[in-house]
């Protein structure tokens, strides 16, 4: 009994990653029935274009389709296929049929506003997870306040993550976000896969009163430094994906910065995102906390609000990753009304947090889960399979030892010499 487990548990352990990957196996999600659920987030050379997906555009009447990519917006029920918006320069209207009908509603997006016509088509993504039947929407006119504002340049639309009633819309009803901490790509992944992409299986903290857009109104919250607490009444939290900044209303970000520049051994300059001064290393500059209602304190340190110029022992440089936002200005620092009091979490705090969006109990919960600090392709942390490299190595030892065993064993069995039969008188 005792020689054979090594036998069993490396048979299991071969079963086991086969079974991993044919699990994970990206040739797979081609097939509807074995949809991998796991949607790559990508990302240009560009900052400026954001994050996209690439999904599939059908032509409602003839069938054709192409692989189209579409900007992701978390607070927007909203699909939207742009004609020429913001540079949304390929839609081929001739091909996939715009079909003109009244026009449909305002959509308010963080940096820019749209107002749509409807056309005849389907987008799909990931298969059974995604399965857009309904009539689109493209934009027909835009408000950026700046005409140097390029988000979305060669995208042929923008993918509405918010949970309105609209048929033929989002089937799964939950699904996170993973982001690499270099903002490069990420994973759009139509479950809670905390175990995969988290440093624990429970969230560190929970949003239980989301809106549909996946908004958190708070009738008061704060920003915390170490000495000074900046108020915040009436805020909604808001998510977007295509900010690498944390947004807040204009008058508490001056009030932010100008309690930040008091930090002992922190200098910074002026405009859009700062570029700061440390006497130290980064990692050594104190943590921020957004205090919000229940108890809820959620930390806010320096892997999310400094971009890295240097770090050395006696003097580091960074870029603060804050930026006020107002209707009344133009710029990077333009947001549109309906985001006009709001904390805006944009990018890098999503890269720092594994990000779960769930309706699945007929309310809006968000949970937010410190991410693992690096994730294989497949979606395994990559200490997950150094363990099991490990556990694989023991098995592989374990199978060379006993087949050593049962050689030697066999040889001495061959080899045993019988005494010469003596002849009795």
């Amino acid at each position: 009994m005792t020689r054979n487990f090594p036998i069993s548990f490396s048979l299991t352990l071969i079963t086991l990653l086969l079974c991993l990957q044919a699990k994970t196996d990206p040739l797979r999600r081609v097939d509807y029935k074995t949809s991998s659920g796991i949607v790559d987030i990508k990302k240009d050379s560009s900052s400026s274009n954001g994050f996209y997906v690439e999904a599939k555009l059908v032509d409602s009447k003839t069938g054709n389709s192409d692989t189209v990519k579409m900007m992701m917006s978390i607070p927007n029920v909203f699909s939207v296929v742009a004609k020429s918006c913001l540079n949304f320069n390929q839609y081929d209207c001739g091909k996939y049929h715009c079909k003109q009908e009244p026009s449909g509603p305002t959509i308010d997006f963080p940096s820019f506003t749209a107002t749509t016509l409807f056309i005849d088509t389907r987008l799909y993504l990931d298969y059974d997870y995604w399965n857009l039947t309904s009539s689109l929407s493209f934009a027909q006119s835009c408000n950026t306040q700046d005409g140097t504002l390029r988000l979305g340049a060669d995208r042929y639309g923008v993918l509405g993550l918010g949970t309105g009633k609209r048929d033929g819309f989002i089937l799964t009803k939950v699904f996170s976000i993973y982001l690499e901490s270099d903002l490069s790509k990420g994973k759009l992944v139509f479950k809670n896969d905390a175990h995969n992409y988290a440093k624990s299986s429970q969230p560190a903290y929970t949003f239980n009163n989301a809106n549909a857009t996946w908004q958190v109104p708070f009738t008061r919250a704060y920003i915390s430094l170490p000495k000074y607490a900046v108020a915040l009444d009436n805020v909604n939290i808001a998510f977007d994906i295509n900010s690498d900044t944390i947004g807040l209303p204009f008058d508490a970000y001056e009030l932010f910065i100008k309690y930040f520049t008091m930090t002992p051994g922190v200098q910074c300059g002026s405009g859009y995102r700062p570029a700061c001064f440390y006497s130290g290393k980064i990692q050594d500059l104190p943590d921020f906390t957004l205090q919000l209602e229940n108890d809820i304190n959620v930390k806010i340190p320096s892997e999310i609000y400094a971009t890295v110029i240097s770090d050395g022992d006696n003097e580091s440089s960074f870029y603060l990753n804050f930026r006020g936002t107002t209707p009344e200005l133009i710029g990077q620092f333009y947001v549109t009304p309906t985001f006009e009091n709001s904390v805006i979490l944009g990018a890098r705090f999503m890269s720092y947090y594994y990000t779960v969006f769930d309706f699945s109990s007929g309310k809006n919960v968000i949970s937010l889960y410190v991410a693992a600090a690096e994730v294989n392709d497949n979606g395994f942390p990559n200490a997950l399979w150094i363990a099991i490299g490990v556990v694989g190595l023991i098995g592989l030892i374990g199978l060379c030892y006993y087949f050593a065993n049962k050689k030697k064993n066999a040889n001495a069995g061959t080899n045993t010499t019988q005494a010469p039969l003596m002849n009795i008188q």
